[in-house]
């Protein structure tokens, strides 16, 4: 279901009139079984969980006087309100019955704030010890809420612990599905805002102690988890920042940042981490850590551990780059050409010396550097490599105003797997328009040739829809309006058609309603489903708006497609829109 953004007066007391009256009971029933699993609120945005056929997330926001202001529901209904919207709805009207609409005087009568103020310290703790005996939620949720009381463990361990607590509470078969990820990362995320109130605090260390136990377990549970929300990852990119965050701070001691580039140097010897992005941004912060921290050896040191490995791929040339940089920034020359030479093979490596080559107006290292490219993409048949150095050749002979090059390269482009409207563009401009005149006619007349050709091996397409599709880039691009229509009115495909209307509807509006009526009615009878039903009517209101002249013959067809189909409500219901 989609994010609704409501322009009218929804509140809590009249939603009952807006809502569809069978969503309304379904979301009533929801609401009286229990199906809203939890609800919170802040400020206004109230965020819930509801059960049905799965486990769906709603946020609805509660503007001031109860109005009802946006909703979402992650849902697959394609309405505008579903019942898991109208269970919550339900569940919010109790809510502010029992808090936000209790006048003054009865809310100084509350029972539970009496019984609070009346309650002493002992008796909290007896209750709370009975209570936390036989719920173990309630344990784990009193336990995060006051970890900061905790003085028993060291601050790693107590967060530890924690972790693993709330893993067996999401996970208890020892795999958080999908519909409890969410709920963990919330409660996750707590610890992050421990960590950086520490930080406030100028408490460094029990800030890293925190961060440090969330990456390592948090990874761990990862493995351990249907993540597809995302929301597990994202704790685990949080944490990285708040490592960051560590790193930049000035007032944060050599001695928490030594013991930061020890930890993410015995991390990033654990592969998983790169088997995502989060290896890499952990590298980044190893690195601006070696160069604040003079630990040039030991950057190199783990870099070539990570090049002995055996295979290649994206991570081993990652490395070799930044051992590459590295070098480069400590001034070592000669071990850079010695390494740039043995692992010209890997293309980003050659790219960043032609770009050097080319900055430098050195052009014809730059074009000898492209020559072995190509070469090394010819043999390995890998074509997007080829094609890529191909353009860098062109980016030469552009800076070198070769024409003969940039005329040969363009035009191949241009007519590549796709067409390409900029390099014909570019290939028609380095023309007269005397000399392209002729140009282009030669042009297709060799497309005509291949065509026919083409359609004399594969009598499966007809010779007109291989013409069109050879011929139509050119004679758009050329403004051939007649000779594209001659082949456009041959086609009883109604995609097809509509695929050029915009090119021929200024000129030929009463031709192509003639050419729409039977397209129209041959597209309604092979689709059978509402969406099917619903592009329907987009394609016909867009040619009523374009072509309002062939509104009668058009509505005539609808009429007809009515009687026709009596049988298909959905449809019925899709073209009465019209």
């Amino acid at each position: 279901m989609q994010i609704i953004y409501n322009e009218e007066k929804l509140t809590l007391k009249n939603f009952e009139r807006w809502i569809n009256p069978a969503i309304l009971q379904r979301g009533k029933k929801y609401y009286k079984d229990g199906a809203v699993l939890s609800i919170e609120e802040d400020e206004g945005d109230w965020t819930a969980e509801v059960e049905g056929s799965d486990c769906y997330q709603v946020t609805i926001t509660i503007l001031a006087g109860e109005e009802i202001g946006d909703y979402y529901c992650d849902c697959p209904y394609d309405g505008d309100t579903c019942k898991h919207i109208a269970a919550v709805l339900f569940t919010i009207r109790d809510e502010f019955k029992e808090v936000v609409n209790i006048p003054e005087n009865e809310k100084k009568k509350n029972q539970f704030d009496a019984l609070l103020s009346k309650i002493s310290a002992d008796e909290y703790r007896t209750f709370v010890k009975h209570f936390a005996g036989k719920n173990k939620d309630f344990k784990i949720a009193f336990e995060v809420f006051f970890a900061d009381k905790d003085d028993r463990l060291n601050v790693g361990e107590k967060y530890t612990e924690l972790i693993q607590k709330l893993f067996k509470k999401h996970a208890p078969h020892g795999f958080i599905e999908y519909r409890s990820a969410t709920g963990f990362a919330r409660e996750i995320d707590k610890f992050i805002g421990d960590a950086n109130s520490f930080i406030k605090k100028g408490n460094y260390k029990d800030a890293f102690s925190i961060a440090s136990v969330l990456l390592k377990e948090v990874l761990w549970i990862s493995l351990s988890a249907d993540d597809s929300s995302g929301d597990i990852g994202g704790i685990i990119f949080d944490v990285v920042e708040l490592i960051d965050d560590i790193v930049a701070d000035e007032d944060a001691a050599v001695d928490i940042k030594e013991a930061i580039f020890k930890f993410i140097t015995d991390e990033l010897h654990n592969e998983r981490y790169f088997d995502g992005d989060i290896g890499y941004n952990l590298f980044e912060t190893f690195e601006i850590l070696a160069g604040n921290l003079g630990k040039s050896t030991e950057f190199l040191d783990f870099i070539d551990t990570k090049l002995r490995k055996p295979g290649g791929g994206y991570t081993r040339n990652f490395f070799l780059e930044k051992k590459i940089a590295f070098l480069e920034n400590a001034g070592r020359a000669e071990e850079v050409v010695e390494l740039i030479n043995e692992n010209l093979h890997i293309k980003t490596i050659r790219q960043d010396q032609v770009d050097k080559a080319i900055s430098a107006r050195n052009f014809e290292t730059a074009k000898m550097l492209i020559a072995g490219g190509i070469q090394i993409a010819e043999k390995e048949n890998l074509r997007g490599t080829l094609r890529d150095w191909e353009e860098q050749l062109l980016r030469i002979a552009e800076i070198e105003n070769d024409i003969l090059t940039i005329r040969r390269f363009c035009k191949q482009f241009a007519f590549g797997n796709m067409f390409n409207k900029q390099y014909y563009n570019q290939w028609k401009n380095t023309f007269s328009a005397d000399e392209w005149g002729d140009i282009i006619e030669k042009e297709i007349e060799k497309k005509i040739k291949e065509a026919i050709n083409y359609q004399k091996k594969n009598k499966w397409r007809s010779l007109n829809s291989e013409l069109l599709s050879n011929l139509a880039p050119f004679y758009i691009e050329e403004n051939y309006p007649d000779r594209l229509f001659a082949l456009v009115k041959n086609e009883p495909g109604l995609d097809c058609i509509l695929q050029y209307h915009k090119y021929l509807c200024p000129h030929y509006p009463t031709e192509l309603i003639e050419i729409y009526l039977p397209a129209l009615d041959a597209y309604a009878d092979r689709v059978n489903e509402r969406s099917g039903y619903s592009a329907l009517v987009s394609k016909i209101e867009m040619i009523l708006t374009d072509i309002p002249a062939g509104k009668d013959q058009i509505m005539d067809l609808v009429k007809q497609l009515k009687i026709r189909y009596a049988r298909r409500p959905a449809m019925i219901d899709e073209l009465r829109k019209l």
